[in-house]
């Protein structure tokens, strides 16, 4: 069969690796990025070709991964990481070779261990921003050395990895400088931990503990009064009680500096957002998608204060017409809205916008899958009279 053909083809090109130079594999890979799919095969050639080269490359003697163009690389790259293929051996091929790498991002490489850091540390002694999302083979031992063999990071992604409070003290304590820390679904994170790291690391700019079930709203107080030079916060869907009134009141009182804030599924009311965006005159993003206690009844008090808003993520919020096009009408840099989920848009909110194309010239992308109500010919219509705004209008049957 065809797939046969193809697996049998890239078998050979595999074997002639190891008799042929570097620059060979080079142009072969090119030209297999513009192979079409085999007819009646489930798989093109370059992936069977790319699925055979993830296999065999660290075999290849002396192979230069930095040295292929960057659209290979990054086939090789996302081919290798999708399918779990790269470990701490394979991860040796695909590191760049210049020792001056200053960003490093592993994410998604799940097999990979405390080993890989320690070659990491030794080619990149200046590195400064280090992903390692996803790295669920990194233990305690890897977090604890982390800070003496790479002294000069200031960001580091740790979102889904098995960082504790122990391994974020160690962190803590390695890093005072640090601007900017991912602890995204990191389950075994407390507000021990926390504590340890806003003593320790008051130059933050950045903190995401958005999915971090095991915090308490004691964590985001603690950051609202220590952190004060933070600019990004996410404590989306931390669960019940995390993001009360009080704690949303700490923020508005505390971080006057912020920007972006996720606070996605909380307990946010109207007048706990007006003194939000009261005190935090800069916010260019915010999230409160599925706070389903937050209804905008006298909008006039909250949108003078967010003129600069770029992004508003407000799905599940109960808000209404005149509430979302006030927002809209204050809101002339807004890029990005997202109103999917809510029950009260009808087809005359759409007919608004597209009758007034100036509403929403900068907008690039609106969501407003899921009403109950309405139906997909005026968003299909808006689609087309708005170009260069991706209009996301998924109704399902009624």
């Amino acid at each position: 069969s065809s797939g046969i053909n193809a697996e049998y083809g890239a078998s050979l090109f595999i074997h002639s690796l190891y008799l042929t130079n570097q620059l060979t594999l080079t142009n072969s890979l090119k030209a297999m990025a513009q192979y079409e799919p085999l007819p009646h095969s489930p798989n093109p050639l370059t992936q069977i070709c790319l699925l055979y080269v993830n296999k065999n490359l660290e075999k290849v003697p002396n192979f230069n991964f930095g040295a292929l163009n960057k659209d290979v690389r990054e086939k090789l790259w996302r081919f290798a990481v999708k399918d779990h293929y790269i470990n701490d051996l394979k991860l040796e091929v695909f590191l760049p070779t210049s020792s001056d790498t200053k960003e490093l991002d592993l994410s998604g490489c799940d097999r990979i261990s405390d080993q890989a850091l320690v070659l990491i540390a030794k080619k990149y002694p200046r590195l400064e921003s280090l992903n390692l999302m996803w790295c669920s083979g990194i233990t305690l031992a890897g977090f604890k050395g982390l800070s003496a063999s790479l002294p000069h990071i200031h960001t580091l992604n740790l979102s889904y990895t098995n960082i504790d409070d122990q391994g974020l003290t160690f962190i803590s304590q390695g890093y005072p400088g640090l601007r900017s820390i991912g602890l995204q679904g990191c389950q075994e994170v407390t507000d021990n931990g926390i504590q340890k790291l806003t003593h320790k690391c008051t130059e933050l700019l950045s903190v995401d503990l958005s999915h971090c079930k095991k915090i308490t709203s004691a964590s985001v107080k603690n950051i609202a009064q220590t952190l004060v030079k933070l600019t990004n916060f996410d404590v989306s869907y931390c669960g019940e009680g995390v993001v009360s009134e009080g704690s949303i009141q700490k923020i508005a009182k505390g971080l006057h500096k912020l920007q972006v804030l996720g606070a996605a599924d909380s307990k946010i009311s109207e007048s706990a957002l007006q003194k939000l965006v009261q005190n935090c005159t800069g916010l260019i993003s915010l999230d409160v998608s599925f706070c389903v206690g937050l209804t905008i009844s006298n909008p006039d008090k909250i949108t003078k204060y967010i003129g600069g808003l770029q992004r508003f993520l407000a799905a599940g919020v109960p808000l209404n017409e005149a509430a979302l096009l006030k927002i809209i009408e204050s809101t002339p840099e807004l890029r990005e809205l997202d109103v999917s989920h809510n029950d009260f848009i009808k087809e005359q909110w759409v007919t608004v916008l597209i009758g007034n194309p100036n509403l929403v010239k900068n907008l690039r992308v609106l969501n407003m899958s899921y009403p109950k109500i309405a139906n997909s010919k005026g968003a299909q219509a808006l689609a087309e009279a708005r170009q260069g705004l991706q209009v996301y209008y998924y109704f399902p049957p009624s």
